[in-house]
């Protein structure tokens, strides 16, 4: 006895787009500042007060310049299948938004923006910093066509 719908057609995982890694050159940046802040006070001898100011200043140039962006940059991905398009935002993925390839009803690219038109959502789902977008956009047209046909 088998449980597998034979008519069910069979989902084959095409791959993750995130944003592109230019975004993260700041982030980047901030902490090589933050490190060279910490390496310079701890070669020399400074008052504990002065340390203490340089360290903190340190810790927060880097939690709220890289730590922050780093996670919001890698709370965001899209999954694409041969069935469906799956769109994750949020640290634990809490905001998901799956859209079969017949549902999607058009795709524009503006610069590194892909929109996306569906009957599903209530308005047109933007996602903006995507690597690749042109290319992008031209198989997600594709998919689609052929996900209606």
């Amino acid at each position: 006895m088998s449980f597998s719908n034979v008519n069910q057609p069979t989902e084959i995982y095409l791959g993750r787009v995130r944003h592109r890694v230019s975004t993260l050159a700041l982030p980047f940046a901030l902490l090589f500042f933050a490190a060279g802040i910490v390496s310079y006070f701890s070669n020399k001898r400074f008052e504990v007060w002065q340390l203490n100011i340089a360290y903190s200043v340190a810790l927060a140039i880097a939690v709220l310049g890289w730590l922050i962006p780093v996670l919001r940059h890698l709370a965001f991905y899209m999954d694409l299948t041969t069935t469906r398009l799956v769109i994750r935002r949020g640290l634990f993925g809490g905001q998901t938004v799956e859209l079969a390839w017949s549902q999607i009803s058009g795709v524009e690219q503006r610069r590194a923006t892909i929109v996306l038109t569906s009957l599903k959502l209530n308005g047109p789902l933007e996602l903006t910093k995507v690597a690749g977008a042109k290319a992008l956009a031209t198989q997600l047209r594709t998919a689609a066509a052929a996900g209606r046909a």
